[in-house]
């Protein structure tokens, strides 16, 4: 009866094991994909904020020609 005892715990424990180590993989799994989302994030940021400051600039010009054709 201990033996049959022991090697349910021994099974339960291996069992617990393999579940964390799963876990720990998935949750690696998740980092590096949340880490490429980010850096998407980032690029498309820094992609619009150029889009930004080209109409910006282009607002301005068209702001000094209007001015300048007021005079």
């Amino acid at each position: 009866m201990s033996d049959q005892k022991d090697n349910v715990s021994y099974v339960n424990q291996a069992v617990e094991d393999l579940f964390n180590e799963a876990k720990e993989c998935r949750v690696k799994e998740i980092r590096k994909e949340l880490k490429v989302q980010v850096k998407n994030l980032m690029d498309r940021r820094a992609v619009a904020a150029k889009v930004l400051a080209n109409i910006d600039r282009e607002v301005l010009e068209l702001k000094i020609k209007v001015a300048q054709e007021l005079e």
